[in-house]
């Protein structure tokens, strides 16, 4: 019952970015927080707009910009 609670509190994230590299680590580093499910990732917005419309769940926005 306690699993299944903690499971409902996660928080659903979708992984962006043009990097595959970059995906894989950010997406290490989330799954490390057992408050944080990744539940897929995307290469670039459209490819992340079109998952978007296939899922019902309520959209959590984070961008980061690196210098380079």
């Amino acid at each position: 019952m306690m699993e299944q609670k903690e499971q409902n509190s996660q928080k659903k994230v979708l992984v962006v970015d043009d990097s595959l590299f970059m995906r894989r680590l950010i997406t290490d580093m989330l799954n490390s927080d057992p408050q944080i499910e990744v539940i897929d990732t995307a290469k670039g917005g459209a490819d992340a707009l079109e998952k978007i419309s296939k899922k019902k769940n309520r959209l959590h926005y984070f961008r980061s910009s690196y210098a380079g």
